[in-house]
């Protein structure tokens, strides 16, 4: 199932709506996936902020974003880390930003087109 998630880079709290797209559908393993598994690192998660190929001073930890919500096909929410870091304004900025087209950047947009 395809979704999108909210990162938050604390530091400014810029927020940008990722979508996933087809090559990183939901699964069962999602919500560990961005809890404990490899995109619960700042590194990994700045290659999907700012869309890059190789992380910019590769430096991991939990400090610099935090992922506070996906948005599911169907339309559902779910919690995954850092909700509770945001204040009750930004919370709500970030199930807004979800209905906000411009503010959405697509991950297969940036991937590279598949040659066959």
């Amino acid at each position: 199932m395809r979704y999108a998630v909210a990162i938050v880079r604390m530091s400014d709290r810029l927020m940008r709506i990722i979508d996933m797209g087809e090559s990183v559908p939901w699964h069962s393993a999602s919500q560990f996936w961005w809890t404990e598994g490899n995109f619960a690192c700042d590194c990994n998660r700045e290659l999907e902020f700012d869309a890059l190929e190789e992380p910019r001073d590769g430096a991991c930890g939990d400090e610099r974003f935090c992922v506070p919500v996906a948005r599911l096909e169907d339309g559902s929410y779910v919690e995954l880390d850092g909700f509770d870091r945001l204040t009750e304004g930004e919370r709500k900025q970030c199930l807004l930003e979800f209905n906000t087209p411009s503010r959405s950047q697509s991950r297969d947009a940036a991937a590279p087109a598949d040659p066959s």
